[in-house]
């Protein structure tokens, strides 16, 4: 288990051995928390009323005191990411909660075609690659944004909520920027093609790049320069 602290909420990753376990022994954190997970491995199965299996790549969330097992569903056992925020950091009054309580939250997997599983998804990588002692700002925000959009999927928040609409658009900017580079190689790369894949339109993709230092054509041209910079190096070293 590697944790990881982040002002108060912990980043866990978990890689156990082939064998049930019961909630409580697999995550070292704070009690009276919203927990997100992200199964990296082949697959877990959660017991409940109704009980559920989530595969590689899937996201489920729960309350951290409610009760639950879970068994691997295959021999490579668990591996799975674990971000887990203390009810206490969530502020009902100013995230917009549709109930302060947490409590009814059981164990249940975000829909796997859901319009917010990518955004949880980018975001999680953003806050895997962010280093929390160079931008302690950005990892705490990041663990605020991939809270409220698991509120928002729970439906605990309300979706036109100040909190859940700057959510919404740190999670679009950031699988934005993700596709932007993905596509970089693409002549058909353009403002239509990223809002389309994004599922919303090239005026609100515009308005995204608005709240930052750099606009959609500068990043893409960023990103093109960066590429650029790697393949003549990637020469470079095998010219000899």
């Amino acid at each position: 288990v590697v944790l990881r602290r982040i002002g108060a909420a912990s980043l866990i990753e978990l890689r156990a051995p082939p064998r049930a376990n019961k909630h409580g022994s697999i995550a070292d954190a704070p009690d009276s928390s919203l927990c997100i997970y992200q199964q990296l491995g082949s697959g877990s199965r959660f017991s409940g009323n109704p009980g559920f299996c989530i595969h590689h790549g899937m996201f489920a969330t729960s309350y951290s005191d409610l009760p639950y097992e879970t068994s691997p569903l295959a021999a490579d056992g668990f591996h799975l990411r674990i971000l887990k925020v203390p009810a206490a950091d969530l502020r009902p009054s100013q995230a917009g909660l549709v109930k302060a309580g947490l409590g009814d939250l059981v164990p249940k997997p975000l829909c796997e075609n859901g319009a917010l599983v990518p955004l949880l998804a980018s975001c999680f990588r953003d806050l895997k690659e962010t280093d929390d002692a160079r931008e302690p700002e950005r990892a705490r925000s990041l663990v605020q944004t991939l809270a409220q959009l698991a509120l928002i999927e729970r439906g605990l928040i309300r979706p036109s909520s100040r909190a859940a609409l700057h959510a919404l658009r740190v999670g679009r900017l950031s699988l934005a920027r993700r596709l932007i580079a993905r596509n970089i190689s693409r002549t058909t790369l353009s403002p239509a093609l990223v809002a389309e894949l994004l599922g919303i339109s090239v005026r609100h993709l515009h308005i995204l790049f608005e709240t930052t230092e750099i606009s959609f054509a500068q990043t893409v041209t960023a990103e093109r320069l960066a590429e650029s910079r790697q393949f003549e190096a990637y020469h470079r070293l095998t010219a000899f």
